[in-house]
């Protein structure tokens, strides 16, 4: 027997709650890198009183949050099941869960962009999987702002225009750029930074053949 017929061995011999434990570690080990890609040089991670020990580091006490990571694995899943969740209503329960003022709704939204990019590298080789991931945003960062910036000013009028109706009847009319100037990680879910945001960049994402998670693996540069 060769490697390659050993290992298919092993795999069928997996039982359910092998593979769920599998699937539960690949979540976690996602789930624990975007964390620590949402609170880095962010306020987020600043320790607070609050911390369980003398130990905990900031981003321990937001792992330890076993109802935010809770949601955050029923998005995912909703994704993998094919009728993926609305990722600001996803959001908005993350940063309220967290029950930190630090830990904002950029924080939140980098957390479960994040996650969701992870999985979706993980999946990429299905391509039926990988189709199930179009809906996810691209997580909002300084890179991918300043490309977002970049692909605003170099926009035809129509594609301007497209932009600007995001921000009609706000003091942000026809300003996008001075919402994509704004700290990714002071976000707020009032502020419409972030719908300008995944406005741009799905529009340029649709342009270029990628979905959102795939352009930011193309175009994200530190």
């Amino acid at each position: 027997m060769n490697n390659g017929e050993h290992l298919r061995g092993m795999r069928n011999e997996m039982t359910i709650s092998d593979r769920d434990a599998v699937a539960d570690g690949v979540f976690g080990f996602c789930y624990g890198m975007a964390m620590v890609d949402a609170i880095r040089r962010t306020r987020a991670a600043v320790r607070d009183e609050r911390a369980m020990t003398v130990d905990d580091s900031m981003k321990d006490v937001y792992l330890k949050n076993e109802s935010a990571r809770e949601r955050v694995r029923c998005y995912i899943e909703s994704i993998l099941i094919g009728a993926a969740e609305d990722p600001v209503a996803v959001i908005e329960d993350v940063e309220k869960l967290m029950g930190y003022e630090e830990f904002t709704f950029g924080n939140a939204q980098k957390l479960v962009n994040m996650t969701a990019k992870y999985i979706f590298v993980s999946t990429y080789a299905d391509s039926d999987l990988r189709t199930r991931f179009n809906a996810c945003h691209c997580p909002m960062d300084g890179a991918m702002l300043k490309k977002a910036k970049d692909n605003y000013g170099s926009m035809n009028m129509q594609d301007k225009e497209k932009i600007d109706r995001l921000l009609e009847g706000t003091e942000w009319e026809h300003r996008p750029k001075s919402l994509l100037n704004e700290p990714w990680s002071r976000a707020t879910a009032e502020r419409p930074q972030y719908k300008v945001f995944q406005g741009i960049i799905r529009m340029q994402s649709q342009k270029e053949g990628f979905s959102p998670l795939e352009y930011d693996i193309v175009h994200w540069k530190q």
